[in-house]
Formats: C-alpha cells, sequence, structure tokens
C-alpha cells in the first residue's frame, strides 16, 4: 500500500464531531480577550468560563476522535513539546505560588493536546478551513461592530488612557493587539494555499483583513504580517537541495552582524535608550533580566507575573509604579525566562523555534504551499513574542496558532504530500512522492 493509499483509507467520514470541537476552540480562542475584561487575572483567579470551556472541548474532541479507544491520542506530541511541558511541571516545585502555576500549565497542556489531537484527526485541509471559518466571522464581527457601535469598537480618548489609541480600531476585542493578532491570522490562512476556497472569495477576505489590520494601528501585526508574507513566499519557492548555500550564508551573516555589535553596540542600542522607545517596553525588560541574574532558574511556571502581592514585579519594579499594573513583559522569551529560567528559556527556543524552522527546511515532502501556510505562522508568532507574549500562554490567540502551525507540521510528516490538494505539484514533489511509494 502507498502512502496516498494509506491517508485516503484514513479519512474519517464520522468526524463532525471533531470538526463541531475545532470550531469550538477557534470560537472560545477569538473569544477569550473578551472573557479578560473584568482584571480578575491580576491575582491568579484565572476565568472559569475559559478554563471549563476547554476543558468541555478536551472533552468532545476526545469522543470526536474516539481516544477512548485509543488513549495515545491524549499525547500525539512531539517528543520535544513534551519534554519541554515536562520541565514546565518540574518547575512547580520551587514555584512562588505552585497552586496557580499548575492551574495554568494544566490548561496550556489540555489545549494543546486538544490541538494535535483534532490536527491529526481531521487532516490539514479540514483543519485549516475550519480556522478560515472562525476567522472570516470574527472578521465580519469586528468591521460590523466598527459601523454599528464606533463609540466601543474604536478607541475614544480617556482622561488616563493613552492618547495615542484615539482613533484605532479594535472591533470586538477590548484593545487593538489583539484585534491586529487575530486579522493578521486571517491573512495569512487565506493568502496561502486555496483549498476549496475560489480566488475571489480569498481577495475578498485578505483585502478586507487588510484595511482592517491599517485602521487597528497594530504597527507590530502589520509589520510583521507583511514580514511573514514574504517569508512563506519565498519558502514556497524553496527547493531544498540549497540547504547547504543557505547555511553557509546564514553564517556569513552571522559573522557579519557579531562583528558590527561588537564595534558598534553603543551606537546600536541609543535609540533604545529612551524610556519611551517602543512604547516603554525598554523600561520592563531590565527589570526582567535583573530578575533573571539573581534567579537564573526562574520563579517557576506561571509564578512570575499575575499572583497577587507575592509577584516579584512588586520587588523589582521600584519607583516604576505603571509597571506592577501591567500583566506580561511584553517580550515572550523574557516572560518564559523568568518563570521556568535559562535552561527552559533555551527548551523553549529549540522546540518551538529551531526544531520546526529546520524541519520545514530540510523536510523535501512537504507540499510547498501548505508549508508556506506553517512556515508564515511560525515567522508570525516568533516575531511577535520579541514584542509581546504568548508562548505557552493558556489560550492566548498567538499561543493558540502557534501550536496549530506546530501541529499542522506534525501532521505533514504523516500525511503523503500530495493529498487533499488542488494544487499540481512540483517536478520535485512529484519525484519525492515517487520515491515514498516505492518503498
Amino acid at each position: 500500500m502507498t502512502i496516498s493509499d494509506e491517508s485516503n483509507s484514513g479519512v474519517h467520514h464520522d468526524s463532525w464531531i471533531a470538526v463541531f470541537a475545532l470550531l469550538l476552540l477557534f470560537a472560545l480562542t477569538a473569544a477569550a480577550p473578551l472573557t479578560s475584561l473584568t482584571g480578575g487575572d491580576v491575582a491568579g483567579e484565572g476565568s472559569l468560563l475559559r478554563q471549563v470551556g476547554f476543558i468541555v472541548i478536551f472533552g468532545v474532541a476526545f469522543v470526536g476522535v474516539k481516544g477512548y479507544s485509543d488513549l495515545s491520542k491524549i499525547i500525539e506530541l512531539p517528543r520535544s513539546i513534551i519534554l519541554t511541558l515536562m520541565f514546565c511541571a518540574v518547575t512547580l516545585y520551587w514555584a512562588i505560588d505552585p497552586e496557580i502555576g499548575a492551574r495554568r500549565l494544566i490548561l496550556t497542556c489540555v489545549i494543546i493536546s486538544t490541538i494535535f489531537m483534532l490536527v491529526h484527526y481531521l487532516s490539514i485541509e479540514r483543519s485549516i478551513e475550519q480556522a478560515r471559518i472562525v476567522l472570516s466571522c470574527v472578521l465580519l464581527a469586528n468591521f460590523a461592530s466598527v459601523l454599528l457601535f464606533p463609540q466601543y469598537a474604536i478607541h475614544q480618548e480617556e482622561a488616563f488612557g493613552d492618547p495615542g489609541l484615539a482613533g484605532d480600531w479594535r472591533g470586538i476585542y477590548p484593545e487593538k493587539n489583539a484585534a491586529g493578532a487575530i486579522t493578521a491570522f486571517t491573512i495569512i490562512l487565506y493568502i496561502f494555499h486555496a483549498g476549496a476556497s475560489s480566488v475571489m472569495y480569498r481577495a475578498v477576505i485578505v483585502g478586507a483583513s487588510f484595511v482592517f489590520l491599517y485602521f487597528s494601528g497594530s504597527k507590530t501585526s502589520f509589520a510583521l504580517v507583511i514580514l511573514s508574507i514574504i517569508f512563506g513566499w519565498i519558502y514556497s519557492k524553496y527547493n531544498s537541495k540549497y540547504n547547504h548555500v543557505i547555511f553557509w550564508s546564514l553564517c556569513f551573516v552571522l559573522c557579519v552582524m557579531g562583528i558590527i555589535m561588537m564595534n558598534y553596540w553603543d551606537e546600536l542600542l541609543m535609540p533604545f535608550s529612551r524610556e519611551d522607545a517602543l512604547t516603554g517596553r525598554v523600561q520592563i525588560w531590565p527589570i526582567m533580566i535583573a530578575y533573571l541574574s539573581e534567579h537564573p532558574f526562574g520563579a517557576g511556571f506561571g509564578s512570575f507575573w499575575n499572583i497577587g502581592a507575592d509577584s516579584p514585579i512588586y520587588v523589582y519594579s521600584m519607583n516604576k509604579t505603571w509597571i506592577k499594573k501591567i500583566t506580561s513583559a511584553h517580550n515572550g522569551y523574557l516572560d518564559i525566562a523568568s518563570q521556568i529560567g535559562l535552561v527552559g528559556l533555551g527548551a523553549v527556543v529549540i522546540t518551538f523555534v529551531i526544531i520546526p524552522l529546520s524541519d520545514l527546511a530540510i523536510n523535501a515532502t512537504v507540499y510547498k504551499p501548505r508549508g508556506a501556510i506553517v512556515f508564515a505562522i511560525l515567522i508570525f508568532c516568533i516575531g511577535h513574542n520579541f514584542t509581546e507574549s504568548s508562548i505557552l500562554d493558556r489560550d492566548n490567540i498567538v499561543q493558540i496558532f502557534f501550536m496549530f502551525s506546530l501541529a499542522l507540521l506534525s501532521t505533514m510528516r504523516k500525511e503523503s504530500p500530495l493529498d487533499t490538494v488542488s494544487e499540481e505539484p512540483s517536478r520535485s514533489e512529484a519525484v519525492a512522492q515517487k520515491m515514498y511509494n516505492e518503498i
């Protein structure tokens, strides 16, 4: 039996429960910022609605994929992700608040497991289709709210708010960053790989998304989605036989960058010396670095921010009272390091950055149009975490799509590159498929 035959024989005709579960997961993810409006999470309580919701979705997914007949489906995760999550669990031993940390880690694991279960069961095409359905509905709701309720859907001037936000579109969301991120994912999922969607329909969705993203004023998401599209397009044209050229080119670029940084370090840092640089983020990051220098193993998973009076930020922020009111470092890598330490940060970077990007570059059997979606999402999520925090942050929108891209990539290793796609494969992909079929 060929790989293609195996995949086709594995198509599930009774998978409507799994489809429903994935739709629910994306819908609850899209609505997650709306359930955080009370601010209760600052004290570590979290949102009961979100917690119960994702546990229920896990149960529905478990039934949908027939997990009761094969319990191993619950942990259908790459070993690197399993080991990283296990390390996070170990850090609960020295966590400042192990109870809150454990609750956050359990919810994170439940969500990740649910995503991988459903994507593996439903296949890449059907999984992307469900994501597109929810994203297009959110886009429609965002535009409708701007037209019908502009006093809410558009940031207004506030007495003690940021005057720079006035006029920015946020749609149904409490702030523009969440609206910008989910709109960026809409662009990525519709611009690459047609699937069953017509070109005209995709063009309308992408165009409308760009309009909303522009008026949202979310500069990070706008810049990153352009970068992601460029990298996704490059990947779609990339041939793995040039890996050695790319490797030595990267080595050369890194050496040049290293020489420049050693000789012009002070000049490079000068733009960040202003306290208002990157909207104040440069005032938060030294605090995180100071904490890490004294606590290289971190505060324990989920035990740095939003744990009440025991949060280390109250000690390390000193006289910067406004920092005590925020809920993240606006840098996912510093945030994860502050929780699980420098060793944990290394594990996270290897697991969620180096391994998937290397896999995409090396794996010659990945069907390029679908691989481009994964590559573009990865670029966006990796870049987004330099100015926002989402890595291993439960149901954060960017975190969910980060894990979704990894689940798609994991499924690509199992599926034939020619399965359930409408586009014609390139000659190299056809040759790769023929080699597999002859095994």
